[in-house]
């Protein structure tokens, strides 16, 4: 007897589609000011579920990790000029923003 195997999904591509149906419209989203000197302020429409924005120097060193909230401030004035990115997670889906900082 064959297995009939459209009932035997694999539960990990389940989750892998479902994953991958998640899309971050970052249009929704402010990041500024740009450059900066002290900090980054983010404004969003809305807020994804389990999502977090996390800050990466130019050589990809994670310097921080903020959870994801309708307007908040990211304060940067410790960290030497130079480029950084800024990129938000939530559950697979990623959008990111080049930072430049005076």
């Amino acid at each position: 007897m064959q297995k009939d195997t459209k009932k035997d999904t694999d539960v990990g591509e389940i989750a892998e589609k479902l994953a991958s149906d998640i899309s971050i419209d970052a249009t929704q989203i402010k990041v500024f000011p740009n450059p900066t000197v002290e900090s980054i302020k983010v404004q969003q429409e809305t807020v994804m579920p389990d999502s977090y924005f996390v800050l990466y120097d130019a050589k990809g060193q994670k310097l921080l990790t903020v959870p994801s909230e309708r307007a908040f401030e990211i304060d940067i004035s410790s960290y030497p000029s130079g480029y950084y990115v800024l990129m938000l997670t939530s559950k697979g889906a990623t959008a990111q923003w080049k930072i430049s900082k005076l």
